[in-house]
């Protein structure tokens, strides 16, 4: 669960009023003074509740003495698997991002439940402290929105390959981010609008060579 220390570490007090399971998979909290705002957020496991999605993200106001959903309209809530390459049949919200500049403004990445959108793995942002959700990270182009550079995967095979994202944001803007998995990375400086390849780009052509491609030092492939 989540523990709070209120004399630097001595003493802790478990914080759970509203879970409805303790496996904590995410945290993050945001604190701005000028607009008198603290608001912290829990990623819980997510479960299928008499057919319906139960845990998910939580949100506290008053620094963790209770919590209520967060898991609003706009997330994946599906509590079964849509098709044989899905992740599992109930979609984890595995990494929570927010910032001291705007705490209303929080971002979530999830695990899927199929590959095609609404239940790709994604990242999600809410600009009402989790109230409502959209996706902001469409890298596949075979489906409606794509706002992702393609990198030298998704220009040869046409598609790309779902991992769970892991998400940063800067502290003192929250539109920009950046998002690695097991093979890529992604920048952003629009808040998720498009997004810009980090380990790879297009390079010059050489005549009868098809795309050409020059990485960063990111890049998790070798020469051959």
């Amino acid at each position: 669960g989540v523990c709070k220390s209120a004399d630097g570490g001595v003493s802790w007090a478990q914080k759970t009023t509203g879970f409805v399971d303790t496996n904590v998979q995410a945290f993050a909290a945001g604190s701005n003074r000028s607009k008198g705002k603290v608001v912290l957020y829990c990623a819980i496991k997510g479960l299928d509740v008499l057919g319906k999605y139960g845990g998910g993200i939580l949100r506290s106001a008053d620094r963790g003495e209770s919590w209520t959903s967060a898991t609003g309209p706009g997330l994946n809530l599906d509590v079964k698997a849509v098709d044989p390459w899905a992740m599992g049949p109930i979609a984890q919200y595995m990494h929570l991002a927010t910032t001291n500049v705007d705490p209303d403004t929080v971002f979530a990445t999830n695990t899927n439940t199929g590959i095609h959108p609404p239940h790709h793995a994604t990242v999600f942002r809410s600009d009402d402290a989790g109230a409502n959700w959209r996706a902001v990270f469409m890298p596949d182009p075979r489906y409606p929105g794509c706002n992702v550079e393609k990198d030298y995967t998704v220009t040869v095979d046409g598609q790309f390959y779902q991992d769970v994202p892991n998400i940063a944001v800067a502290s003192s803007d929250p539109s920009k981010l950046v998002m690695a998995n097991g093979g890529c990375c992604y920048t952003t400086t629009d808040g998720g609008g498009s997004w810009s390849s980090g380990h790879t780009r297009l390079a010059a052509p050489i005549p009868g060579e098809g795309p050409m491609w020059t990485c960063s030092g990111l890049v998790v492939t070798t020469t051959w």
